[in-house]
C-alpha cells in the first residue's frame, strides 16, 4: 500500500518538472531490495496521472538487483545465492549497498 504515496510523490514531482508540457516517458530505478512493486505503482499511476500532462506517460521500470557485500572479504554476489554465505570465504556476515534498496526518478522526457 506505500506504492500509493510514493506514486503521489512521483506525479508531483513529474509535473512540477514539466509545466505545461506532455510527459511522454519517466524511468524509475528501483532497488530489489525497496519492496516496491511494479504493479501497484502502474495501478496507482493509472487512477492519478488521469486528467494531468502525464496521463499518457509509458512508465519504464529499471530494476537493481539485490546483492550482498560480505563484511570479512568485501565479496559482492547476488541476495539469490542459496546458502546466504559468501561464495569466497564462507563468511555468513553481510551488508546490503545502499542502491539495492533506493528509488528513484532516473528521467523524464517530454
Amino acid at each position: 500500500m506505500h506504492e500509493l504515496s510514493i506514486t503521489q510523490d512521483i506525479l508531483k514531482s513529474v509535473l512540477e518538472e514539466c509545466g505545461d508540457r506532455e510527459v511522454k516517458k519517466i524511468t524509475l530505478v528501483i532497488g530489489d531490495m525497496s519492496s516496491i512493486l511494479d504493479e501497484s505503482v502502474k495501478m496507482y499511476w493509472e487512477l492519478l496521472a488521469e486528467g494531468t500532462k502525464a496521463e499518457r506517460a509509458e512508465l519504464v521500470f529499471k530494476r537493481i538487483e539485490g546483492v550482498f557485500i560480505c563484511k570479512k572479504c568485501g565479496e559482492e554476489f547476488p541476495i539469490k545465492h542459496s546458502e546466504f554465505k559468501c561464495p569466497k570465504c564462507g563468511a555468513q556476515s553481510f551488508t546490503i549497498p545502499q542502491r539495492c534498496k533506493s528509488f528513484y526518478i532516473e528521467s523524464i522526457d517530454l
